[in-house]
């Protein structure tokens, strides 16, 4: 039996607070997170029409990541991309990302900026949410690729 998705990210069967290939310890200070600022959200994201913008560095950014991820699930109307930013967003974003990034992911109600982030997602996950969650790593920084299956490649 397939699990509940989230934005194309599959939830574990019977288990609908666990993301499937996501870090656990990670992942449960995202649920933690989430419950505090649940009130926030609310009266900003929901009332007012503020975006939620989650950052973070290192576990943190694992964090910021499977955030957005929860929050987008949570909050359904908070997926819905703001059509009224086009203009103001291809105009910002083209001055900071040197035409790197698609200005698609400041249109996101919901996103997350994540600098060295340890992998915290399997690669199915990741690329479900590739369009919300942008990660910066340093080219020689081995936190962020220090996977299973890296550890595996690096092994055989």
């Amino acid at each position: 039996m397939a699990g509940e998705e989230i934005d194309g990210i599959e939830m574990e069967p019977q288990r609908s607070a666990k993301i499937r290939g996501a870090h656990e310890g990670v992942l449960h200070c995202a649920q933690q997170l989430l419950s505090e600022i649940i009130p926030l959200i609310e009266e900003y994201a929901i009332s007012k029409g503020y975006d939620v913008v989650c950052t973070g560095h290192s576990l943190g950014a694992g964090t910021a990541s499977l955030l957005a991820i929860l929050i987008r699930g949570r909050y359904p109307e908070l997926t819905v991309p703001d059509v009224d930013c086009n203009k103001k967003c291809d105009a910002f974003y083209a001055h900071l990302s040197y035409g790197l990034v698609d200005s698609t992911l400041l249109k996101q109600r919901v996103r997350a900026y994540s600098f060295a982030s340890p992998p915290v997602l399997d690669r199915e996950s990741s690329l479900a949410c590739r369009h919300y969650v942008l990660t910066v790593v340093n080219n020689s920084d081995i936190i962020p690729r220090s996977s299973l299956t890296n550890l595996d490649v690096l092994l055989t």
